[in-house]
């Protein structure tokens, strides 16, 4: 196991709690956000980087050897917040209680440890993190050792300095020698800023070689910096550069480091009032006491020497599984493992087609890691039920890498190694345990049972079945797009003096845009005048010069080409001519599916240039597409869980609900509503169930914020059970720290309580679209798996091949046709009981394109 150590910078670490966290007090009225912050940063931290060693470094009182140096050193700060200075103990206590050990030494500063600690141990571990936000702390940076920033969850190496500071790790010191450091009253070389003492390293590498130079320095900042203020840059220096030799009074392994919320720690909090950190404790307690349960051998030993490992070859193997119900497996090149307890383990080393062929057949429960590809071996008949414990995972916590090596280090702490299978499997085996247990604690295993586990193969059959794909149509659209790109940078060439002009450069781009023609600037970065989509459009909104639209073409053009034109014939298998994307279940928190290699749901169809690619999407002769879409089912969903009456009447009606919210809003009959006030209306729509607040709409629809302020505040008025209900959603959100679908899919919010109110704000609008975005996906993956069900009970040869956000894409038989089309319309539209009926749009064609 790679070892790895974290240091961190504990006055880092209080200042950014106290000031990252509203006020919060203990029951007698003691401050207590920065003990809340830092709670939360460490658990957070040891979530995210898993440090096998932790230790703090700390300040002493009475300042260091630098004070001696220079009197004025740090002298510009006051004192701390008068809040803050009765957490100062609170926080000791807390840390004690946490178990980390930490380091102070007189003279010296908290950095100085830091580098020192870093330095001298730097050999001693595969990676070292320095917890902190202080940029002196950079001038340390070099192969294992990287700056952790913890509020942003970001690592900085070597490269990562650079693109933040504009110079390395070893011009560090130099860098804040000539322009100082504000915060601790360094003063620098007057007129040398941070760009300019970036520009200046760039050029000559060190400070002692800028002095070499001097002479040759142009402008009189620059110049005076070097005659006046060279000794307080040579003084600087000094200050700056960290001591890295002190003497440690610990060893590496002192600072090895596992942590385990005691009681001791638990009441503590409690005495000071804390409430959802403790159920987190308690919940990351009942994980540590189910690994522990399950498999108790010492690390120096061989794992794998202590299982209960019997070789047997296929044709046993039926014997070996009678009375069995639930296994384990882990294949690796030419060996399978078959775990039947967390100790005894079956492996086939031959005729492994035949052995999971004879698996996936039998009535079983089957544990596996990212068992859709292991399915896919053979999908002709299977009984198995699928328990994949990366799946599983990802339903209790949302994030995506959930691979067998992250979960074995996450439960276990051990490294994975494939060709131990037997091993493996028993991890597995011992894996799918501990999850089940807090699936059912999360009351979320019977959304796995009913829609998940089916769906795994639902997937698995929809990725062999492919779509064909005419690969010389795209040929042609690949030589029509560039002969239409080559013409776009014709014409924004012919705008401009430079023959060197790269459209693809944003630096080349914005020199162009506000210098050469001198359009006005919408936006800046750190690194000048932005041009992204959203500046582009303002300029050709604007219509000041051709050149902006002719280069959101060009953009739109060149990103088509690379993305898809050119990709997809390259993706084409060589045996049936079609693309076989990957269909992912754990894509999206919401429960929605994605789709990857190649991502054929972000195929543009809005634009006409977009749309062409789908005429690359075709069928055999004898053989129709058919699309079956459903109709604004986020928005049906809506009146139904709102049960607002107005949605739930015009749905009802067959009426169109953009044009009516319209003329509920203003007033109107439907009939007097035009065209832009349908669309304004359809923004709303969707916009308030995603969570959009006044911001978003007045950018979306480019009004000013007091207008979309009105706009939405007459939406509420006239849909108050709409407004009611969403605040539902986030009031159920805060009380539970989750929010759910119709089918009791759970999406945890950990942060909805945070102190943090961008965090805060976040989690509450993932509160309000994740049940109704959640609950379409859940319906259409019903839809799917009563569909796959009967195309195999009925023995039709027609096949589902795509699904694209809420639509399901089939290759059909044209003798097929009217009972495939009667089907699919069937099951999508009664997958479930609304107060407003389902509507599914079919649409057929011979090409994807035709399915409009």
């Amino acid at each position: 196991m790679k070892k790895k150590l974290i240091i961190i910078d504990l006055s880092s670490f209080i200042f950014r709690a106290f000031y990252g966290v509203r006020m919060l007090n203990a029951p007698d009225g003691t401050p207590v956000n920065s003990l809340h912050g830092i709670l939360g940063m460490f658990l957070k931290m040891i979530s995210e980087f898993q440090p096998t060693h932790l230790i703090l470094a700390k300040d002493t009182k009475g300042g260091s050897f630098r004070n001696e140096m220079y009197s004025e050193y740090k002298a510009n700060r006051g004192e701390p917040p008068e809040e803050l200075i009765p957490q100062f103990p609170l926080i000791g206590e807390m840390l004690d209680k946490m178990g980390i050990k930490s380091l102070a030494y007189d003279q010296y500063e908290a950095d100085d440890i830091i580098g020192s600690l870093s330095l001298q141990w730097k050999d001693q571990f595969d990676e070292i993190l320095l917890a902190s936000s202080d940029k002196d702390l950079m001038q340390l940076i070099d192969g294992p050792i990287k700056m952790l920033d913890t509020m942003k969850s970001i690592t900085y190496d070597r490269d990562g300095v650079f693109n933040k500071m504009g110079v390395y790790p070893e011009q560090i010191v130099d860098y804040l020698a000539m322009m100082g450091d504000a915060s601790d009253n360094v003063p620098g070389m007057r007129g040398i800023g941070a760009k300019g003492a970036a520009k200046l390293l760039t050029e000559h590498k060190t400070l002692e070689n800028c002095i070499e130079n001097k002479d040759s320095f142009k402008g009189k900042k620059l110049t005076t910096a070097f005659s006046e203020y060279l000794d307080d840059g040579l003084l600087s220096k000094k200050l700056v550069t960290l001591k890295t030799d002190i003497k440690m009074d610990l060893n590496p392994e002192d600072t090895e480091y596992k942590f385990y919320p005691t009681d001791d720690l638990i009441d503590f909090l409690k005495n000071l009032g804390f409430k959802s950190a403790i159920k987190k404790l308690e919940d990351l307690r009942k994980i540590d006491s189910q690994v522990e349960n399950e498999i108790e051998v010492d690390s120096a030993i061989d794992l794998e020497a202590a299982l209960n490992i019997k070789k047997i070859k296929y044709t046993s193997l039926n014997e070996e599984l009678k009375n069995i119900s639930e296994i384990a497996i882990f294949s690796y090149l030419d060996k399978l493992a078959i775990a039947t307890s967390d100790k005894d383990v079956l492996v086939v080393e031959s005729d492994l087609s035949e052995t999971i062929s004879l698996l996936l057949s039998k009535e079983i429960r089957l544990v596996g890691c990212q068992m859709k590809e292991f399915i896919k071996n053979d999908l002709s008949n299977i009984k198995a039920i699928i328990h994949d414990v990366s799946l599983k995972q990802y339903m209790i916590t949302h994030e995506r890498k959930n691979d067998l090596e992250t979960l074995v280090k996450k439960y276990f702490q051990k490294e994975v190694d494939f060709e131990k299978v037997s091993l493996n499997a028993t991890f597995i085996f011992s894996i799918n345990n501990i999850i089940d247990r807090l699936m059912i604690e999360n009351e979320i295993e019977d959304v796995y049972t009913k829609i998940d586990e089916p769906i795994i193969k639902v997937l698995a059959q929809l990725e062999v079945n492919g779509i064909k794909c005419d690969i010389s149509f795209l040929n042609d659209l690949e030589k029509e797009y560039q002969k239409s790109l080559e013409d776009l940078d014709s014409q924004i060439r012919s705008y401009t003096k430079n023959e060197e002009l790269n459209i693809n450069s944003t630096k080349q781009l914005a020199e162009f845009l506000f210098t050469e023609l001198d359009l006005p600037p919408v936006k800046k970065t750190k690194t000048g005048f932005s041009t992204d989509a959203e500046v582009l459009e303002t300029l050709v909104k604007k219509d000041l010069h051709p050149a902006p639209e002719l280069i959101v073409r060009y953009r739109e053009l060149n990103k088509l080409l690379s993305t898809y034109v050119k990709t997809l014939p390259e993706l084409v298998s060589k045996v049936d001519k079609r693309i076989h994307p990957t269909f992912n279940i754990d894509g999206a928190a919401t429960g929605r599916l994605s789709c990857t290699e190649p991502n054929l749901q972000n195929i543009p169809v809005r634009t006409k240039l977009g749309r062409e690619i789908r005429k690359g999407f075709v069928t055999d002769n004898g053989k129709t597409l058919l699309g079956a879409d459903y109709s604004q089912i986020e928005l049906r969903l809506l009146a139904h869980m709102s049960e607002d009456k107005i949605m739930i009447d015009t749905f009802n009606n067959s009426g169109d609900i953009h044009l009516q919210t319209a003329a509920e809003i203003l007033g109107k009959d439907p009939g007097e509503i035009n065209k832009d006030e349908r669309s304004s209306a359809k923004a709303i729509n969707f916009g308030l169930m995603y969570g959009q607040g006044v911001f978003g709409l007045s950018k979306q629809l480019n009004i000013t914020r007091s207008e979309a302020k009105a706009y939405i505040e007459k939406y509420f008025n006239r849909f108050s059970s709409i407004k009611s209900y969403l605040q539902s959603l986030k009031a159920f959100g805060h009380e539970h720290n989750y929010v759910e679908t119709m089918y009791k899919r759970k999406r945890f919010l950990p942060q909805i309580n945070s102190h943090n109110k961008m965090e805060q704000a976040s989690s509450e609008r993932v509160a309000i679209n994740s049940p109704i975005q959640g609950t379409a996906a859940d319906l259409i993956k019903i839809a799917m798996i009563e569909i796959s069900k009967e195309l195999k009970i009925r023995k039709l040869e027609s096949k589902m091949l795509l699904q694209i956000h809420d639509e399901l894409i089939f290759e059909v038989l044209n003798n097929e046709l009217e009972e495939i089309t009667d089907l699919v319309k069937t099951k999508m539209e009664g997958v479930i009981k609304l107060k407003v009926p389902l509507i599914v749009d079919i649409n057929t064609g011979l090409s994807w394109y035709d399915l409009k």
